[in-house]
């Protein structure tokens, strides 16, 4: 069975049309996921973007690396509460209030709708494989 077309939110920043392309190549060209295609939003400001997530307008929500940890905090916490998910493009949780001196994200930002959790971990796990988004990993 097919999923439904995945609304992907970005801003158009270079550093982030990397992941939308390895979107583009998830849910609207490769037949093996099952998707029915992807419309791609672009969506200004970061913490917008993840509101359209929690909001039900986006299905996931692509940030590149040049966001702060203070543009994602209160937008996590409300996606967490509605029992969204927000990791790092390599599926790991962000840190708040640990790094001192570190307040970007580097790693670069990925939020998903509730009940998306596949759709999250199928761009994670395409985010692993890729080499130019491999080269942000720590």
């Amino acid at each position: 069975t097919s999923v439904d077309t995945i609304y992907v939110s970005s801003g158009d920043s270079s550093k982030v049309k990397p992941a939308v392309t390895l979107a583009e190549n998830i849910f609207h060209s490769d037949k093996t996921k099952n998707y029915n295609g992807m419309t791609h939003q672009i969506i200004g400001a970061s913490g917008n973007k993840m509101l359209q997530v929690s909001y039900g307008s986006s299905t996931i929500s692509l940030q590149g690396t040049g966001t702060s940890l203070w543009d994602t905090a209160a937008p996590s916490a409300i996606l967490f509460a509605l029992g969204g998910k927000v990791t790092d493009y390599f599926g790991n949780d962000l840190v708040y209030g640990t790094n001192k001196g570190q307040l970007g994200n580097k790693r670069g930002v990925i939020s998903s709708a509730p009940g998306a959790k596949g759709v999250h971990l199928d761009m994670v796990e395409a985010m692993g494989k890729d080499y130019g988004i491999l080269s942000l990993r720590d």
